[in-house]
């Protein structure tokens, strides 16, 4: 079993508080962002070791701030319950955060280097395709094998690429890793109000 996170948007109201505003699937047209561990380091300091071919790791990422719970000012209508947020193991760090501090994050723009080790195939159908790669050993059967000309990490996919494993480096910009949320939600959230301090998320694990 894995972790995922709902992210409930507020807006503050002068002389009404914060107000309901939605969930990311109401802003993205009932469209939920997909399981990301790295977001939910970077907006929560949620960690998980998971290595995964697709960058799922929270492993060396800046969070926004440290986790705040739940606020305590939120409005009814969130429907955040405490039973749907309790953690039995205490590993979720719920937390909110304002737009304001979420644009003006200064690792947006930071690259995230990524070291792992993965299938011949999974390279070939992830990994390849990513800028600014390195393919640090080849492996064939646990033995590290020369590989100078490149021929089998650039041939088409095969069954005997089930043999081999690859070790590699490579680095994307903590926007890219978090695109859905960057590209996607991020301006549904600037549109909500002129002043990004008068919107804020509110993060829930479960």
């Amino acid at each position: 079993m894995g972790t995922d996170a709902s992210i409930c948007i507020e807006k503050y109201e002068p002389g009404n508080g914060w107000k309901y505003v939605g969930y990311e699937n109401d802003l993205l047209g009932d469209k939920f962002l997909t399981r990301n561990y790295a977001l939910y380091g970077i907006l929560a300091n949620e960690e998980h070791e998971y290595e995964f071919i697709d960058s799922n790791t929270t492993k060396g990422f800046k969070p926004i701030a440290s986790p705040r719970g739940i606020p305590k000012d939120t409005d009814p209508e969130s429907d955040i319950s405490s039973e749907s947020s309790q953690d039995p193991y205490g590993r979720w760090h719920h937390t909110w955060l304002t737009l304001d501090e979420i644009l003006n994050f200064s690792y947006w723009d930071t690259y995230h280097l990524y070291e792992c080790v993965t299938s011949l195939r999974e390279y070939k159908k992830n990994i390849k395709k990513i800028d600014d790669r390195l393919v640090l050993n080849l492996i064939y059967q646990d033995s590290e094998v020369e590989e100078g000309d490149g021929a089998l990490l650039n041939a088409p996919f095969s069954e005997e690429d089930y043999n081999y494993s690859v070790k590699v480096k490579y680095r994307l910009l903590y926007k890219e890793i978090c695109s859905e949320f960057y590209t996607q939600l991020l301006p549904k959230l600037k549109e909500i109000d002129d002043n990004p301090n008068n919107v804020r998320i509110i993060v829930v694990f479960w």
